[in-house]
């Protein structure tokens, strides 16, 4: 039997995910399989996101992207907003109070993972890992490199860390988009 591994947090700790900002969010497929390479599953993913516009009352929805393995999107916390409190509404605490990212997050990967397995004639077979990437996007000039960065990521498929074909380490993956870019 192999020893369980224990994931590392991927949030900051002691940070308020619900604070009105900028979140640049990156999601991938369980065991990076090739999920939405067919046409029809990347639009229900698209469709999805989309969809948590429904849901939450106080988030906008910037640049987004549908890898074959990967997602790519900034979510915007505009406020202290609450819930849309009507029936099929994704958060069920008693006192939903604000939007937290992984709330977000959750009802967009729960939607897209119906969606998906519905196209694949599946019900209940993982679509995503457990959960997601994520950075706080602090300025400006970052907001605008991630937006580029979202964008041209299609074109440079076959650089990418989720393409099993590259050579990029998760940490050469990092340094490219923030470091090098954004001095730090």
């Amino acid at each position: 039997m192999k020893p369980h591994r224990e994931r590392k947090a991927t949030r900051l700790p002691h940070y308020d995910y619900s604070m009105p900002g900028a979140y640049f969010v990156t999601a991938c497929t369980k065991d990076r399989e090739f999920l939405f390479e067919h046409s029809n599953r990347k639009l229900a993913v698209e469709s999805a996101w989309q969809s948590v516009l429904d849901v939450f009352a106080d988030i906008e929805l910037n640049e987004f992207v549908v890898m074959p393995n990967h997602i790519h999107g900034i979510v915007c916390i505009k406020g202290e907003g609450s819930y849309r409190l009507h029936p099929g509404t994704w958060k069920n605490n008693v006192n939903p109070k604000y939007e937290t990212l992984s709330n977000i997050i959750g009802a967009f990967k729960t939607t897209a993972a119906t969606r998906v397995n519905k196209l694949r004639g599946l019900v209940g077979v993982p679509v995503w890992q457990q959960s997601f990437y994520d950075r706080i996007i602090r300025n400006d000039r970052e907001f605008e490199y991630i937006q580029k960065y979202i964008q041209n990521n299609p074109i440079k498929w076959a650089e990418d860390r989720d393409n099993p074909a590259s050579p990029k380490s998760i940490d050469h993956y990092w340094n490219e988009i923030f470091h090098l870019h954004m001095g730090g």
